[in-house]
């Protein structure tokens, strides 16, 4: 598209010219086994929808029964935070994927980052999520459940990614790193209405104030993208909110979020890594033949250090 411009497409998957009576298999004309990847199948037809996505997006079921997919993405440029309801094609019909609704849901969040979805509701929380709303993909994390379409969703993790040196704003103690106003990048949620066409979804601020240390070349920004995880994977099947991990990215470092009374976050600690941290990952596995199974262990990546550093969550043996 036009330079600023993001577009939200669809690539058209093709299909075999015919089918196996015997195996029910594809095959090409020839016979052989069809193969979409194959260099005289690719690449596949790009359909353009709209303008406006560029970063990143996330997909949910928030209309039930119909036949639509709600892609919520987070524009970077444009500054906002868009939500598109898409009606399936029917390819018995010759239908084609359409955009059948679109809502802003923000537009004074700054440059948007990332698009995470999750449920976030805490023991003590009165709000139950909408009806239907159910992840399909999440946005930068893995399904913590067997399967994306069981997992409720109450909220939407989104970063404003802003390019904010610490010598360039207000020094003084009032501009505390984790304030909720100061200037600097900041992780929103928003809290996903039963109404979702027509009310509004309201917009907290879990943590603000990051700003860059990183002297990377190309344009920095802070923070990255959030992750959800659980400390123990046993937290999950108790119905407690998770954790957040967030990626600092130019402010070098990694931040640990808990879930407090009410269905807020505090910060539980900062991870200074002297390097730029642009993403990190989950595992619940053992590690190196040590740890235990069931245990979040984090991995967060020191880009200019050449270094992977990983934190357990497993408990102590004393």
């Amino acid at each position: 598209g036009m330079e600023g411009v993001g577009e939200l497409v669809w690539l058209e998957r093709p299909k075999p010219p015919r089918i196996s009576e015997e195996t029910g298999l594809g095959l090409e004309l020839d016979g052989t086994k069809f193969d979409e990847f194959s260099p005289k199948n690719t690449p596949w037809k790009c359909r353009k929808l709209c303008d406006g996505p560029d970063v990143m997006f996330c997909l949910m079921n928030l209309s039930g029964t119909d036949r639509s997919i709600e892609v919520v993405s987070s524009q970077f440029f444009a500054k906002r935070v868009v939500l598109h309801s898409i009606l399936r094609g029917d390819a018995a019909k010759g239908a084609l994927p359409t955009v059948a609704f679109e809502r802003l849901l923000d537009d004074t969040c700054g440059p948007a980052y990332s698009a995470v979805l999750g449920d976030l509701r805490s023991l003590t929380s009165p709000s139950t999520p909408p009806s239907y709303a159910s992840i399909i993909d999440s946005g930068s994390t893995a399904s913590l459940s067997s399967s994306f379409a069981q997992e409720a969703c109450t909220h939407l993790l989104v970063t404003s990614h802003e390019c904010t040196y610490e010598d360039e704003v207000d020094s003084s103690a009032d501009a505390n790193l984790h304030d909720p106003n100061p200037d600097g990048g900041q992780l929103f949620s928003y809290e996903i209405p039963e109404d979702w066409k027509n009310s509004k979804w309201t917009r907290n601020t879990i943590a603000g104030g990051f700003k860059c240390r990183s002297n990377l070349s190309i344009n920095p920004g802070a923070p990255g993208f959030p992750y959800l995880f659980y400390p123990d994977l046993n937290d999950r099947d108790l119905g407690l909110p998770p954790h957040i991990a967030l990626s600092g990215d130019g402010s070098e470092s990694a931040y640990i979020f808990r879930p407090d009374v009410g269905g807020s976050y505090s910060l539980m600690c900062e991870i200074d890594c002297g390097a730029t941290v642009g993403s990190l990952a989950v595992s619940y596995t053992r590690f190196c033949g040590g740890g235990k199974e069931g245990y979040a262990k984090l991995f967060i990546a020191a880009y200019e250090r050449d270094k992977v550093f990983v934190f357990s969550f497993d408990p102590l043996e004393v």
